[in-house]
């Protein structure tokens, strides 16, 4: 069964029309539900913006498609749980997709044969389009499992939904265990830990790092292309993406496969692509974690080889 779209919308024009046109090109869309929920305006200055967002989703041609207008500003943490809440109640899956985001042709494709191949495997618990910058990937390439979940372009089922804890309880155990902390922060990579801190102090209010905290407690994964399906094309010099994180987009304006990757055989973390992460994220933290390795190997080597030789 294709899983219902979700597409939230807000108040960016040019994004949304951009957004829309690269669904157009998906084959298959015209036989999938479609759902676009627009955001209401935070104030004056948001109306007309809001307004032209809403003339564009009115007159995109979608046999199914069906609007959810809010008068209020419901702001997107509470639009996307709200969203993805009501499709999964009803159809048991969603796809989920934002208005800054171009996607391929081969998008729903893949989107909805991951959720078919894994639907009754609790360990996968989300489906991403969007994959982090490859140097030699190829789209031929099979899929792969990571540990950490995604925002842009992804897909969920009920069974994985239903685990959400919008209020991110029981995060104790990640502030007494340094080793579960580093674990939750991929090693480190990621300032993940300090994100959900915000989010419990009201600092923040992402949707995100809440679902990543209910996928980890349950050691689930997230399926990932080769190669991505996604490109965001909200991304520029006045973001708040750190100068590290910026080495995961890089690479990630080339052009979007066709086809859709074959699904990977075993449930179960791609070691090769988590350490490729890693050297993406931060060479110069990857170098001296090899270098350190080979200068411990070395040790143990030349330790042994003096046991061996025995006493003089």
């Amino acid at each position: 069964m294709a899983a219902p779209i979700a597409l939230f919308v807000f108040r960016r024009p040019d994004k949304t029309r951009a957004t829309l046109a690269s669904l157009a090109r998906c084959r298959g869309i015209e036989n999938i539900d479609l759902y676009i929920f627009c955001d209401g305006p935070r104030g004056t200055r948001d109306e007309q913006a809001v307004a032209d967002v809403r003339a564009i989703v009115e007159a995109f041609d979608h046999p199914r498609k069906t609007l959810v207008i809010s008068t209020e500003n419901q702001g997107l943490a509470r639009s996307i749980i709200a969203g993805v809440t009501r499709l999964c109640e009803q159809y048991g899956r969603v796809i989920v997709v934002e208005d800054d985001l171009t996607v391929s042709p081969a998008f729903l494709d893949y989107m909805n044969t991951g959720l078919d191949t894994f639907a009754d495997d609790p360990r996968v618990m989300q489906t991403s389009g969007f994959a982090f910058a490859r140097s030699n990937a190829s789209p031929n390439s099979t899929a792969r499992f990571l540990p950490v979940t995604t925002s842009w372009g992804w897909a969920t089922w009920e069974r994985s939904w239903h685990n959400f804890d919008p209020d991110a309880r029981d995060t104790d155990a990640l502030r007494s265990n340094y080793a579960l902390r580093s674990r939750f922060d991929l090693g480190g990579l990621f300032g993940y830990y300090d994100m959900l801190q915000k989010q419990e102090a009201g600092r923040i209010d992402s949707w995100a790092i809440r679902w990543y905290w209910s996928v980890f407690r349950r050691d689930g994964l997230v399926l990932y292309p080769p190669i991505s399906l996604v490109r965001n094309d909200g991304l520029n010099s006045s973001g708040t993406h750190t100068s590290r994180s910026k080495l995961l987009w890089r690479g990630l304006n080339h052009e979007l496969p066709e086809s859709s990757p074959p699904m990977p055989d075993q449930v179960a973390i791609n070691q090769a692509s988590l350490a490729e992460l890693a050297s993406i994220v931060d060479p110069l933290f990857y170098r001296r974690a090899r270098n350190l390795l080979r200068c411990l190997l070395f040790r143990v080597n030349l330790t042994m080889q003096t046991l061996m030789r025995g006493p003089r």
